[in-house]
C-alpha cells in the first residue's frame, strides 16, 4: 500500500521532524482513499503515527 504524504503539514518521510518514517516501518495512517484505491491501493494521509521504533 502507497500512504501520499503531501498534503499532510509536514513530512514525516524527511529528516527535518522527529518522528522519523521509512519504508518498512509499521505505522498507522489515517486519511482518504483515493478513486483507484482498489488498482494503485493509495491512502491520501492526513495523520501518520510510527507504531514501533
Amino acid at each position: 500500500m502507497t500512504v501520499d504524504v503531501q498534503n499532510m503539514s509536514y513530512n514525516p518521510l524527511d529528516d527535518k521532524r522527529y518522528q522519523k518514517i521509512e519504508v518498512g516501518d509499521i505505522a498507522r495512517a489515517t486519511g482518504k482513499i483515493v478513486e483507484s484505491f482498489f488498482e494503485g491501493r493509495e491512502l491520501m494521509a492526513e495523520s501518520v503515527i510510527k507504531m514501533i521504533d
